[in-house]
């Protein structure tokens, strides 16, 4: 515990103190703990229960209020008192007095060591290599023992067995992982990162929110694609001036960025001129007059650095997920949105098989627990089965079995917007949406999107004509 005591404190001088104390006392139990190091876990989780560093004060007001009762509850003990019957009044009362000196001798002692050019997550490291090295080798010198007085062989192993895949689930070097999210805000408050520029949206949940996860279906050729890279990508990029990690899982890289620079050449001649991202992806597609506004408009946003990076990516496997986003993270410190296009073929390649709304709902886990973690948001792109696209094209209400992923994607979405049409509507160029899962928001139902697929254009219709 001397090893890493010292940076939970003011003393350390550490900003993260707060924060490093609460992912202690989280990640490891009171059981991991013996002697007085047990005692220390338990003023640990104390001070994180009551959001307060651990002072030498707070450890004596931990000494007269609530420590007899751990001492008692968690078998707290040093060797001295390895016969002490704590039922008994007079021994509990003494290994109590005993305990509070030897806990403030020992708190003295603990803030003796020097941090000063040291870091927590190597301290850590070395910590977690100390403590399982000497708790794989007691548990080894007490399986000995046992078999030489003649138990049973099988029992022993299994006991030994369990014994070690606890130390190493305990002390495991995985824990280490969620440090990489200590310096985000733990406050659990949603950022507003930019809006969408849809008005149904906007005016509703309010825009695109960090800690967020939303979800947009549709059927297949309804433009979620598009609609994902003009009014979540594209505003993260250039509103935000933040970093995307987009997973694109159909088109590839450039197809994908020509959609954002045909967008990007809408905004910055206001309409006036549009360039189809169907011809800047074939050769001799354009005129020379637009090959010269398309490059400027890549090298712009792309290139010039006056807003956030895109970054493609053409796999995701729902086993190493979470991996890939936390080194996303530490990669882009300006990472805000998460993009998956889309949901329904994430892929699998453990050693055994998973079915579809199995990779979906673990993908879905690992996205939800990470935008939580790293203050960003995600948007998983996602498709109706069979059922949903026979009920969208007949104007029929969609309901959560009508999506791949079936309840999973409603649950652990924090917002869900359904995006339909009928063949009268795709002629007309129209499409529906509505909000049929929101969280903390009123929802809304059947409103028109006005659309241009060849520019990724979805102007709301309002009454007294579009927005």
């Amino acid at each position: 515990m001397k090893e890493v005591f010292k940076y939970f404190t003011e003393e350390s001088g550490l900003e993260n103190s707060s924060r490093y104390l609460h992912w202690f006392s989280s990640s490891f139990d009171v059981s991991a703990f013996s002697g007085i190091d047990k005692f220390f876990a338990c003023f640990l989780r104390y001070c994180s229960r009551l959001n307060i560093l651990p002072k030498r004060k707070y450890l004596e007001a931990y000494i007269k209020i609530d420590a007899k009762e751990d001492i008692r509850r968690e078998n707290i003990r040093i060797d001295s008192m390895s016969n002490y019957d704590y039922k008994e009044t007079t021994q509990l009362e003494e290994a109590y007095t005993v305990l509070g000196q030897v806990a403030l001798s020992t708190y003295d002692d603990y803030m003796t060591k020097e941090i000063e050019g040291d870091d927590f997550v190597v301290d850590m490291d070395a910590y977690l290599k100390d403590q399982s090295r000497d708790l794989v080798q007691d548990a080894m010198m007490k399986a000995y023992p046992a078999l030489a007085e003649g138990q049973d062989s099988h029992v022993v192993a299994d006991n030994l067995t369990r014994e070690l895949n606890k130390i190493s689930e305990t002390y495991s070097r995985d824990k280490l992982n969620d440090l990489v999210y200590i310096h985000t805000d733990d406050s659990d408050k949603s950022r507003c990162i930019c809006h969408t520029g849809i008005p149904a949206i906007d005016g509703d949940i309010g825009g695109i929110y960090s800690r967020k996860l939303y979800t947009l279906t549709g059927q297949p050729g309804s433009g979620k694609t598009r609609m994902a890279l003009r009014h979540w990508v594209y505003p993260t990029l250039i509103s935000a001036k933040s970093d995307v990690l987009f997973f694109e899982l159909e088109l590839s890289q450039s197809e994908v960025e020509n959609i954002l620079i045909a967008i990007h050449i809408t905004q910055l001649y206001k309409g006036n001129i549009k360039i189809p991202d169907t011809l800047m992806n074939k050769v001799d597609g354009m005129s020379p007059e637009q090959e010269q506004i398309y490059e400027a408009a890549k090298f712009d946003l792309f290139k010039s650095g006056k807003y956030g990076k895109f970054i493609y990516t053409d796999e995701l496997d729902a086993g190493t997920v979470e991996e890939k986003l936390r080194n996303e993270y530490i990669s882009n410190n300006k990472l805000e949105l998460i993009c998956i296009d889309y949901m329904g073929i994430a892929e699998w390649k453990g050693s055994f098989r998973k079915e579809q709304y199995e990779i979906i709902t673990e993908v879905y886990k690992c996205i939800r627990k990470f935008v939580k973690k790293s203050d960003t948001c995600a948007l998983c792109i996602n498709q109706y089965n069979d059922k949903g696209i026979e009920a969208a094209m007949n104007g029929k209400p969609i309901r959560s079995g009508h999506v791949q992923g079936g309840h999973v994607v409603q649950r652990d979405s924090d917002y869900d917007i359904a995006m339909t049409y009928t063949e009268e509507q795709k002629l007309a160029g129209v499409r529906m949406i509505s909000s049929p899962k929101v969280r903390g928001a009123s929802g809304f139902t059947d409103v028109m999107l006005q659309v241009d697929l060849s520019v990724s254009i979805f102007n709301q219709v309002n009454s007294g004509g579009t927005e």
